[in-house]
Protein backbone atom coordinates (compact mmCIF):
# COMPACT_ATOMS: atom_id res chain seq x y z
CA UNK A 1 0.00 0.00 0.00
CA UNK A 2 1.53 3.43 -0.74
CA UNK A 3 0.63 6.66 1.88
CA UNK A 4 1.65 9.66 1.98
CA UNK A 5 2.09 11.60 5.67
CA UNK A 6 0.13 14.65 5.19
CA UNK A 7 1.89 17.36 7.37
CA UNK A 8 1.25 18.97 9.94
CA UNK A 9 -1.69 16.33 10.80
CA UNK A 10 -5.03 17.85 10.16
CA UNK A 11 -7.54 19.04 12.71
CA UNK A 12 -9.37 16.12 12.69
CA UNK A 13 -5.95 13.98 13.66
CA UNK A 14 -5.50 12.68 10.69
CA UNK A 15 -2.27 12.12 9.35
CA UNK A 16 -1.77 9.67 6.72
CA UNK A 17 -3.82 9.45 2.97
CA UNK A 18 -3.20 6.21 0.80
CA UNK A 19 -2.28 6.56 -2.32
CA UNK A 20 -3.58 3.97 -3.72
CA UNK A 21 -6.77 1.42 -3.43
CA UNK A 22 -6.76 -0.80 -0.45
CA UNK A 23 -8.22 -4.09 0.16
CA UNK A 24 -9.00 -5.70 3.25
CA UNK A 25 -9.45 -9.67 3.43
CA UNK A 26 -12.07 -10.18 4.91
CA UNK A 27 -12.19 -13.86 5.12
CA UNK A 28 -9.67 -13.70 7.46
CA UNK A 29 -11.68 -13.42 10.23
CA UNK A 30 -15.33 -14.57 8.19
CA UNK A 31 -16.61 -11.14 6.70
CA UNK A 32 -16.82 -9.89 3.18
CA UNK A 33 -13.57 -7.98 1.50
CA UNK A 34 -14.22 -4.32 1.07
CA UNK A 35 -11.91 -1.63 -0.84
CA UNK A 36 -10.49 1.37 1.03
CA UNK A 37 -10.54 3.72 -2.18
CA UNK A 38 -7.70 6.27 -2.75
CA UNK A 39 -7.58 9.52 -0.54
CA UNK A 40 -8.67 7.76 2.35
CA UNK A 41 -7.18 9.75 5.50
CA UNK A 42 -6.65 7.79 8.75
CA UNK A 43 -4.03 8.37 11.93
CA UNK A 44 -2.39 5.71 12.00
CA UNK A 45 -1.91 3.38 14.99
CA UNK A 46 -2.60 5.15 18.27
CA UNK A 47 -0.65 4.13 20.46
CA UNK A 48 -0.02 5.75 24.16
CA UNK A 49 3.64 6.72 24.14
CA UNK A 50 3.80 4.89 28.01
CA UNK A 51 3.02 1.49 25.51
CA UNK A 52 5.98 2.42 22.70
CA UNK A 53 8.58 -0.16 23.98
CA UNK A 54 5.80 -3.17 24.91
CA UNK A 55 3.99 -2.43 21.47
CA UNK A 56 5.18 -0.50 18.69
CA UNK A 57 5.69 3.55 18.36
CA UNK A 58 3.30 5.47 15.69
CA UNK A 59 4.38 5.14 12.58
CA UNK A 60 6.16 1.71 12.55
CA UNK A 61 5.41 0.59 9.11
CA UNK A 62 4.80 -2.54 10.05
CA UNK A 63 1.27 -2.01 10.88
CA UNK A 64 0.24 1.43 8.69
CA UNK A 65 -2.03 -1.19 6.75
CA UNK A 66 -3.83 -2.85 9.43
CA UNK A 67 -4.04 0.58 11.07
CA UNK A 68 -5.75 2.33 7.77
CA UNK A 69 -7.74 -0.89 7.76
CA UNK A 70 -9.08 -0.85 11.02
CA UNK A 71 -9.43 2.96 10.93
CA UNK A 72 -11.61 2.85 7.65
CA UNK A 73 -13.94 -0.34 10.04
CA UNK A 74 -14.37 2.09 12.59
CA UNK A 75 -15.37 4.86 10.53
CA UNK A 76 -17.92 3.19 8.38
CA UNK A 77 -19.31 -0.01 10.27
CA UNK A 78 -19.99 -2.29 7.01
CA UNK A 79 -22.61 -4.34 6.89
CA UNK A 80 -21.46 -8.06 8.29
CA UNK A 81 -18.38 -6.32 10.06
CA UNK A 82 -18.56 -5.95 14.28
CA UNK A 83 -16.36 -3.93 16.59
CA UNK A 84 -15.08 -7.30 17.12
CA UNK A 85 -14.15 -8.57 13.93
CA UNK A 86 -12.29 -5.19 12.93
CA UNK A 87 -10.36 -5.66 15.93
CA UNK A 88 -9.65 -9.57 15.33
CA UNK A 89 -8.81 -8.27 11.84
CA UNK A 90 -6.67 -6.02 12.96
CA UNK A 91 -4.28 -8.38 14.83
CA UNK A 92 -4.39 -10.59 12.27
CA UNK A 93 -3.08 -8.22 9.47
CA UNK A 94 -0.02 -7.05 12.30
CA UNK A 95 0.51 -10.32 13.03
CA UNK A 96 0.96 -11.20 9.02
CA UNK A 97 2.65 -7.94 8.74
CA UNK A 98 5.27 -8.77 11.30
CA UNK A 99 4.66 -7.61 14.73
CA UNK A 100 5.64 -9.93 17.46
CA UNK A 101 2.44 -11.87 18.97
CA UNK A 102 3.54 -10.05 22.29
CA UNK A 103 3.57 -7.27 21.06
CA UNK A 104 0.37 -7.62 18.33
CA UNK A 105 -1.67 -9.24 21.44
CA UNK A 106 -1.07 -6.17 23.92
CA UNK A 107 -2.14 -4.12 20.84
CA UNK A 108 -5.54 -6.24 20.66
CA UNK A 109 -6.26 -5.91 24.18
CA UNK A 110 -5.56 -2.12 24.26
CA UNK A 111 -8.31 -2.37 21.35
CA UNK A 112 -10.70 -4.55 23.43
CA UNK A 113 -10.71 -2.37 26.21
CA UNK A 114 -10.61 1.25 24.62
CA UNK A 115 -11.59 0.83 21.38
CA UNK A 116 -15.64 0.76 21.97
CA UNK A 117 -15.41 5.23 22.32
CA UNK A 118 -13.81 5.51 18.30
CA UNK A 119 -16.37 2.50 17.24
CA UNK A 120 -19.16 4.68 18.88
CA UNK A 121 -17.92 8.04 16.95
CA UNK A 122 -17.10 6.10 13.95
CA UNK A 123 -20.44 5.01 12.67
CA UNK A 124 -21.99 8.50 12.67
CA UNK A 125 -20.16 9.32 9.71
CA UNK A 126 -20.92 6.79 7.32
Amino acid sequence: MKIETINPPRSNGDCYRTLEDFRIDGSAVGAPDLHVREGFEFDGASVPRAFWLTTFPPGDTRVLEAACGHDFLYRRHPPCWTRRKADRWFLWKIRRDGVPLVHALRAYIGLRIGGFIAWRKGGRGK
